[in-house]
């Protein structure tokens, strides 16, 4: 469940879900912070965790190309 307070002049939304760690961010509007925990909930439910993004904001196109050649190609029908 997310909670959403007025901190500042600002809008904070924060959610806590047991096994990941809680997330926070900060927005001009409540309307802004209860979409962002919505969306962070969902993701969380569908996907069971949500994405780390301080890993996301560091690994590059090309990483990810590399990966996806090496885990990936070679399922597909017709890799050597």
């Amino acid at each position: 469940m997310a909670t959403i307070r007025k901190l500042r002049g600002r809008w904070q939304a924060q959610v806590r879900r047991r096994g990941m760690k809680p997330r926070c961010k900060s927005f001009d509007t409540k309307l802004e912070a209860e979409k962002w925990a919505r969306d962070l909930e969902a993701q969380v439910d569908r996907f069971g965790a949500a994405p780390d993004t301080k890993i996301l904001e560091s690994t590059t196109l090309g990483q990810l190309l590399e990966r996806y050649q090496r885990e990936v190609s070679p399922l597909k029908r017709g890799s050597v």
